[in-house]
């Protein structure tokens, strides 16, 4: 079994698909569990996307060889830390929406990496062997 690595573009369909499974998701919560839980929602996902996006911004300019420039590093980490850690603090002392809410949402794209990553292994989406044709088949 031929195993790929899962790069930058398995997080790009990760931030695609927290988004819009948390969006769909924002009705039903807010229905049941209060607007302030969907909000709370909403903002642990975005807060959580940030995040990661910041982290791989932090890889991308840090590791890969190519894309290395100390700019781009400063400006991810005044982002990240001061001002993402800062907005994480104001979301919660506010006391406007539910802990559980804002770590429910934060914890989401978490979620959906993981069914992404369990859904190519128990596909089998990585293992190309089967889909070789022969060099001489009529079908190529």
């Amino acid at each position: 079994m031929k195993m790929t690595l899962m790069g930058f573009d398995f997080l790009a369909r990760v931030r695609k698909s927290s988004i819009i499974f948390s969006l769909v998701l924002f009705p039903v919560l807010s229905t049941y569990l209060g607007i302030g839980f969907g909000a709370g929602w909403i903002i642990g996902v975005a807060w959580s996307l940030l995040n990661i996006f910041a982290i791989t911004g932090l890889i991308k300019n840090t590791f890969v060889p190519a894309g290395k420039s100390y700019f781009k590093i400063a400006l991810v980490f005044l982002a990240k830390f001061p001002l993402l850690y800062v907005a994480g603090f104001v979301a919660l002392k506010s006391g406007y929406f539910p802990v559980t809410a804002l770590l429910a949402g934060f914890i989401w794209p978490f979620f959906v990496m993981s069914m992404k990553a369990l859904g190519r292994l128990f596909l089998k989406l990585d293992d190309t062997e089967e889909l070789h044709l022969e060099k001489n088949s009529p079908a190529h």
